[in-house]
């Protein structure tokens, strides 16, 4: 008999998501495969406005751990299961990025220390731009995690029309806070495509442990201080 797609088993939400990444992954891959990291990251710095260079300092902090930390207290009070879902996370992102980070690649410079003595960069006035722990994002990794898991829980836990928009949107949104780093020459792209990376594939296995481990299938955690459920 016919196996069942992905389709049959991905709600609207998560394939919208889903698919706007893999476009992404794929143009980002052959902008490598075509071009080296520092010509990717030089075409990228040599676009500059004074328009977009308040857009992305604004985006970015969206993978900022407080905005995580503000998602995580949101998701709680809407639903304490889904809390836990964002700590755990959130925390496993973290600590996955930084082990790559400080302990099997600690000697990726980032743009502004790589190009050092070799090429200028374009660095907005400023900026606290650093120079080293380079590979992967960790900004990315965060942006990916939070804006997947709430595509989850769009998928999961609303009836609202239109909300596989949102999945796009909340895509469309990460992949802006991974531009924004290569933008402000804080990463290259190969440390955001593994930041994405991370921060998605963390997120789903978190979500799914939580969502069918009987150690979390408690009535209290599907407590919620918006309802009375």
């Amino acid at each position: 008999s016919k196996q069942p797609s992905i389709n049959h088993y991905l709600p609207l939400p998560m394939r919208s998501f889903l698919y706007l990444y893999a476009l992404f992954l794929i143009i980002s891959i052959l902008l490598l495969v075509c071009l080296s990291k520092e010509e990717v990251f030089l075409w990228i710095n040599s676009s500059h406005t004074a328009f977009s260079d308040f857009v992305f300092q604004a985006t970015t902090y969206l993978g900022d751990g407080i905005f995580a930390a503000i998602m995580v207290v949101l998701l709680a009070l809407y639903k304490i299961r889904l809390g836990l879902v964002g700590m755990f996370s959130f925390v496993g992102t973290g600590l996955l990025v930084q082990f790559l980070k400080k302990i099997i690649f600690p000697d990726q410079f980032r743009p502004l220390r790589y190009f050092e003595g070799i090429q200028d960069i374009y660095v907005i006035p400023g900026l606290d731009t650093h120079s080293f722990f380079s590979f992967p994002s960790g900004h990315t990794a965060t942006s990916f995690g939070v804006f997947f898991l709430l595509t989850l829980v769009v998928s999961d836990y609303t009836k609202i029309k239109g909300k596989s928009l949102l999945g796009v949107v909340f895509c469309f949104i990460a992949i802006a806070v991974g531009y924004s780093r290569i933008y402000l020459a804080q990463h290259f792209l190969i440390d955001v495509l593994v930041g994405s990376a991370i921060g998605t594939i963390v997120t789903w296995m978190v979500y799914h442990f939580v969502s069918t481990s009987k150690y979390f299938i408690k009535p209290w955690m599907e407590k919620s201080f918006f309802t009375n459920n």
